[in-house]
């Protein structure tokens, strides 16, 4: 085994890390779709977006293990971040005199294929990787490791989102600040975030242009929607400081009207019914993605061979405790035993994820065509 060289820059790249305040902090459901759809794209069980500080390999988001860290001289990343412009491939690590007998290889999780983008910030400092893993040897296309790239800028994009977002909170807490400064504050910081989503969104659609597998256009078709949906929601969270009864119909509606177009499905008719309602970020993001995802799904598969067809989205309050989400198509309808929609593994974890935070299930209704109940719990910063 030969152990990772550290890097010349290594003082300020470590500087550079300490500064998105990102170690040790719980998982985020934005790093754990990149990494699902890292996973899916190469065709790996096993995927992270990890971090190397000074002494180990930290996973921020990790698919496929429960395996969060390694010592940093154990660590495939520790090499991929030494060459900032390269992907780290490895077909086989048994037969590479780097990793061969490295203890991960031989031992849990056994490592033998091994792609890391390394993830690079303004400076040109590589902070980590983004990596997907197998047990078995891979020999990934040209096209699967440019969308590999392409991720990695995503997870980059997302890191300085979430520290122009901690930037904005640590200004908040400063209750010295005058007005004229907070305001000049918030519409740069606006203005940032807005540009991070738009080179995000952008570079998932040139890749979706020009990606002639249809599996992976896809994936990066599916993540244009996920995008779209976030900045939809910071811009009204940003004009009018939170999301009320008005601007949740509003979103919902803008949401499923792009994403019918984005999917290019005709005579397609909406039916969206809110109740007077009053929602928390913490409750409207991972609501989105739900919804989202769900649409997207029924897009690709509900109406084939259909002429027309319905999408429903209702949300109402339930009881004190919980809101009810009812969604779905009255397409051609799935099996019993699925989840009601031809999900890949991909659509399956997100629905999973995005359920689990709202504090709930998805549950299949009786009926024609695909129809979902979710009760969202009611968190303490909810109206």
């Amino acid at each position: 085994m030969i152990k990772p060289l550290i890097p010349l820059n290594e003082a300020e790249r470590l500087e550079s890390l300490a500064s998105y305040e990102i170690l040790d902090t719980l998982p985020e459901y934005d790093f754990e779709n990149v990494a699902i759809l890292a996973a899916e794209i190469l065709n790996t069980p096993i995927s992270a977006v990890s971090l190397v500080d000074g002494k180990r390999q930290w996973s921020k988001s990790i698919f496929g293990t429960t395996i969060k860290q390694a010592p940093r001289e154990l660590s495939f990343c520790g090499h991929a971040i030494l060459k900032p412009d390269e992907v780290l491939i490895i077909p086989d690590s048994r037969e590479d005199e780097r990793f061969k007998d490295n203890p991960i290889v031989i031992g849990e999780p056994k490592i033998v294929f091994y792609a890391g983008a390394p993830l690079v910030d303004s400076n040109g400092l590589s902070l980590g990787t983004l990596c997907v893993i197998d047990k078995v040897p891979h020999h990934p296309k040209k096209r699967q490791i440019e969308a590999l790239t392409a991720l990695s800028n995503q997870v980059v994009s997302l890191m300085e989102l979430r520290k122009s977002i901690l930037e904005l909170k640590n200004s908040n807490a400063q209750l010295e600040i005058d007005s004229k400064r907070k305001s000049a504050l918030l519409n740069d910081i606006h203005h940032r975030i807005n540009n991070h989503l738009q080179i995000v969104s952008s570079m998932l659609s040139m890749h979706c242009d020009n990606e002639e597998e249809e599996r992976i256009r896809s994936v990066f078709k599916d993540a244009q929607g996920k995008i779209a949906s976030i900045a939809l929601i910071h811009e009204k969270m940003y004009h009018s400081g939170e999301i009320g009864t008005d601007s949740i119909e509003d979103h919902l509606n803008t949401l499923i009207g792009d994403m019918i177009e984005l999917y290019e499905v005709k005579n397609i008719t909406t039916d969206v019914q809110i109740e007077k309602l009053a929602l928390s970020l913490e409750t409207i993001v991972p609501l989105g993605l739900l919804i989202n995802e769900i649409i997207a799904n029924a897009l690709k598969y509900a109406f084939v061979g259909r002429d027309s067809g319905k999408l429903t989205l209702h949300l109402k309050k339930y009881d004190e405790d919980y809101h009810e989400l009812i969604i779905g198509d009255d397409g051609v309808g799935m099996p019993r035993e699925s989840i009601g929609l031809e999900m890949d593994r991909l659509g399956r974890e997100l629905i999973g994820i995005f359920a689990a935070q709202l504090g709930g299930e998805l549950v299949r209704l009786d009926g024609e065509g695909t129809m979902f109940s979710l009760k969202i719990k009611k968190i303490k910063s909810d109206f």
